[in-house]
Order: structure tokens, then sequence, then C-alpha cells
């Protein structure tokens, strides 16, 4: 099952729990993610309307339930009932305060007509997104590889997509 290839890809729960300040549900299982209550430090169905970012005061999210997030978000994107339209000067304070921990790193196409925050209905915090034209990854300084292994090794992103589009 999901939940089982969750539970065996995550750490265990001490060094879960130590990795964050924020509790870990009534289960206490990083699997137990897959169905977190409103308000949870991790669940995504208050996005924007509770008032919680990611910071790197949370967990990282296995990449399971991060692209579980990407997919979900999607949908309401395309159903047009988007949550994560609420950002206010307390969440950029605390983004700030705190730091990001976005559950996944996206390359996309630097085409202005496919915001990807958009797209996946997602907070400040929630993705780090690399843009540029033909989604090209080289291994020159400053490359969109050198920014990957920043998002993966120092931000804790556990899920990297390539994007692309039709009709670039």
């Amino acid at each position: 099952s999901v939940l089982a290839r969750i539970a065996s890809a995550t750490t265990s729960n001490s060094d879960y729990a130590m990795s964050s300040q924020r509790p870990i549900d009534a289960a206490g299982k990083a699997s137990a993610m897959m169905e977190l209550p409103f308000g949870h430090p991790l669940a995504r169905d208050g996005a924007g309307v509770d008032g919680r970012v990611r910071t790197s005061g949370d967990p990282p999210v296995p990449p399971e339930l991060a692209l579980k997030f990407l997919k979900e978000g999607n949908q309401r994107f395309v159903d047009g009932k988007p949550q994560s339209t609420k950002v206010d000067s307390i969440m950029r304070k605390e983004l700030d305060r705190e730091g990001q921990a976005p559950h996944t790193a996206i390359i996309g196409c630097a085409d202005s007509r496919c915001p990807l925050e958009t797209l996946f209905d997602t907070l400040p915090g929630d993705i780090f997104v690399l843009r540029n034209a033909g989604n090209t990854c080289t291994h020159a300084e400053g490359s969109m590889v050198g920014s990957l292994e920043f998002c993966t090794g120092k931000l804790g992103s556990r899920l990297i997509m390539v994007l692309g589009h039709t009709k670039c």
C-alpha cells in the first residue's frame, strides 16, 4: 500500500520527531501523514486559510506525500478552487524568521504563462522553483544543478520534478 511504502521510505519516528519542533500526528508514524487532521502542520487542507506556511521548523516531507500535495493543488487549480491565495505579512515574516523548507524542487519552463506556484496552488515556502528555457541543466558554476543540490541538501526537499508543457 501507499502508506506502507511511505513508512518504509521515511526515517524512524524518533529521527522524524527530532527534525522538527512541531509534533507528528497522534499515530506517531510518518505514514499517518496521509490522513492528517485539519490544522496539522503538514496538512494541506488548510493551506492559505489557517495562516500556516512551511518553514525550516517543519520536518521533511516524504516524496510520495509531496507529489500528492502537488497533484491535489493542481486539481484545485483546474477546478478553479484555489486555497493558497491568502498570503499575509505574518506568513512572510514567519518565512523570513524561520527560513524556508520547500517539499519539492521543480525545474520548469521560463514561460510567463506557466506560474508554477499558481498551477500547483502552493504557498510561499512550499516549492523551490527553478525556471529556464528548455529545462536544461548544465554543470556550469551557478547552474540549475547547484541550485538543486542546495534545495535537496540544505533545505531538505525530497522530491525533484522536471516539468514541461506543450506549445512553448
